[in-house]
């Protein structure tokens, strides 16, 4: 006779936190069985990074029970499955982590104050974040970047995030951060519509959720249109929240953001929301270890994933109307967004929320990072912010060839050379 699992959890631990504590109770062969294990390569895997055929690339889901402890809010303990997350990240050492609720176990979703923003909503998944390829440096450039242009940018969707504690089978794994996962529950939540008619877009080429038609005929418009006229320019705006695109490219600019192919288009059908294709503006991790042009950004390039990437708001750039508005924003941010003490601000609150757990996190994984080279890169991190609105602006003007007049008109007041 079948009976409900009972799970309880006692950590005795030589580690302290000062941020809420994530508990999973998993069989330790679904973790590290050479068959069956998500976290191993298994027998399949392939030489070359990122070890395709590995076990953590299969997608398998594990049975497991999830406990948060959190002094705020209570917490949990409910029965969920867990698989790897992520994209090459599956291959570090560090893995993301992936969990969902389903019928068969305690609850089929969780109501609960997840992000300590005063709002309980209910969540089917979540991700549990191990900060990708940002492991080896600050461990915040997901989170700074998204939290810098979430108030200043109200058409972007952003995901909410909270650093924890993670802990497997009573066992420290390290820093992690709890992330709304990118599905259409995360849609419905942010557009405030259903769920039933979500499409989400990955890349502008491929179809993570719902329909791919709309989104490919309206490219077809756009690349077979003249945006420079304004019934052609105000029938994508009908279809394409500009403003967050526009937001969405000056975030991806600021940021240097290499993996340009992360890139999320969603839409609903629901009459409840205006029908428009949004943007996510999400894993910012490969950021500001190199410098990219503006052009990398807004031209569309040679390559197939430029093309697809860039094509609309290179299309857009010779509407003047777009223009203005892109200058405006740019305007807007550069004056609220970027500023040197406000940026600075929210990166060092970051720092400070984490600092604590990061030498817990570096004592945990000395083979990626010590404490001494994470205080470095944080350093290294804050400096560039000194100096990166002032090259980026520089940047754009010479791109965009802007004027003497716009010049005045919108960053006049800046005392950028």
């Amino acid at each position: 006779m079948r009976s409900t699992t009972v799970t309880g959890t006692f950590i005795l631990s030589d580690y302290s936190h000062t941020i809420p504590v994530i508990n999973i109770t998993i069989d330790s062969d679904d973790l590290y069985d050479k068959y069956r294990g998500i976290c191993v390569e298994g027998p399949g895997a392939s030489a070359e990074f990122p070890h395709y055929g590995a076990n953590y690339w299969k997608g398998m889901w594990k049975k497991a029970h999830i406990e948060l402890y959190d002094s705020v809010n209570g917490g949990f303990s409910t029965g969920c499955e867990m698989a790897v997350f992520g994209g090459y990240s599956r291959a570090l050492p560090k893995k993301s982590f992936k969990i969902r609720f389903k019928n068969n176990f305690d609850q089929p979703q969780i109501t609960y104050d997840l992000f300590n923003n005063g709002n309980p909503e209910t969540f089917k998944k979540f991700v549990l974040r191990s900060g990708s390829q940002d492991i080896y440096g600050t461990m915040v450039r997901d989170e700074f970047f998204t939290s810098l242009m979430a108030p200043q940018s109200p058409d972007l969707l952003i995901q909410a995030y909270r650093p924890v504690a993670l802990y497997i089978n009573g066992e420290y794994y390290g820093l992690y951060y709890i992330r709304e996962m990118i599905d259409k529950d995360f849609v419905a939540r942010h557009l405030n519509v259903s769920n039933d008619e979500v499409s989400i877009i990955q890349g502008g080429i491929y179809r993570d959720e719902g329909s791919i038609r709309n989104y490919r005929e309206l490219m077809s418009y756009v690349s077979s249109h003249n945006l420079a006229e304004k019934e052609n320019y105000d029938y994508v705006c009908e279809r394409f929240d500009v403003v967050g695109l526009i937001d969405f490219k000056i975030g991806e600019i600021y940021s240097c953001n290499t993996d340009v192919g992360n890139m999320r288009f969603v839409r609903s059908e629901d009459n409840a929301g205006d029908r428009k294709w949004h943007v996510v503006f999400y894993d910012l991790d490969a950021t500001w270890a190199t410098v990219k042009p503006s052009a990398y950004y807004l031209r569309a390039g040679k390559t197939f994933m430029e093309r697809h990437v860039n094509m609309l708001t290179s299309e857009l750039m010779k509407n003047k109307d777009f223009r203005d508005l892109f200058l405006q924003r740019l305007s807007h941010h550069l004056h609220h967004t970027f500023t040197t003490a406000g940026a600075t601000a929210v990166f060092d609150n970051l720092i400070n929320t984490v600092k604590p757990e990061m030498r817990n996190n570096c004592e945990r994984w000395p083979q990626l990072i010590s404490y001494s080279h994470w205080e470095k890169h944080v350093g290294e991190f804050r400096e560039k912010i000194n100096n990166r609105n002032k090259t980026m602006l520089n940047d754009i003007r010479k791109e965009l060839k802007v004027t003497d007049e716009e010049n005045r008109k919108y960053f006049s007041d800046l005392g950028f050379d």
